[in-house]
């Protein structure tokens, strides 16, 4: 049910709760092919993916609501595309997360986000990308000089934490990691 503009409150915790329990199923197998059979990474790229922020669904939610959910599915990815590889490469999430982040950035610069929520969810990105690159599944990805930059700024911005500085700059390395491609890109 619907309370004004906004996803009843009821509603949005039953989500957050559902995905709870995603969370803490995704090592099993079983569960691991049924999330994938029922197309929830799907819906979890509804929160993430800045293509579909026009999206109906997203429109019920408050602000508050929306960082956390995009918070909770930037977390099961970062748990299900190490355990299924492929999808990383199927659903174009390398792209989808680099735009992820340059949005969040936008937002941060034109003050429509506070500048904690744009970290934490930067945070989370890094630590997704960092977890599926180093798998050898995914060194199908192809860097463009884009995401050199973006990745060198995130470095060498001060205002961001040691961890994601960190995290940009492993990430630049595994996406390298014999990869001629990329290491050509990176010289440019």
């Amino acid at each position: 049910t619907v309370q004004g503009n906004s996803l009843s409150e009821s509603d949005f915790e039953f989500k957050n709760s559902l995905w709870a329990f995603i969370l803490a199923t995704i090592s099993c197998d079983l569960a691991l092919s049924v999330i994938i059979e029922k197309k929830v990474p799907e819906a979890l790229l509804v929160h993430i993916d800045p293509d579909l922020e026009a999206h109906p669904a997203l429109k019920l939610l408050n602000d508050q609501q929306k960082v956390e959910l995009k918070s909770r599915a930037l977390q099961i990815l970062m748990h299900l595309l190490p355990r299924a590889p492929t999808l990383y490469s199927k659903m174009g999430m390398h792209d989808k997360f680099t735009s992820f982040i340059l949005v969040q950035l936008e937002k941060a610069g034109d003050g429509l986000q506070h500048m904690e929520v744009t970290q934490r969810l930067i945070n989370l990105v890094l630590k997704s990308l960092c977890k599926v690159v180093s798998r050898a599944d995914t060194t199908d990805v192809l860097m463009d000089v884009n995401d050199v930059r973006l990745l060198f700024s995130l470095f060498n911005d001060p205002e961001n934490t040691p961890a994601d500085r960190a995290n940009a700059i492993r990430l630049l390395g595994l996406l390298c990691d014999h990869h001629p491609y990329n290491q050509r890109v990176l010289r440019k």
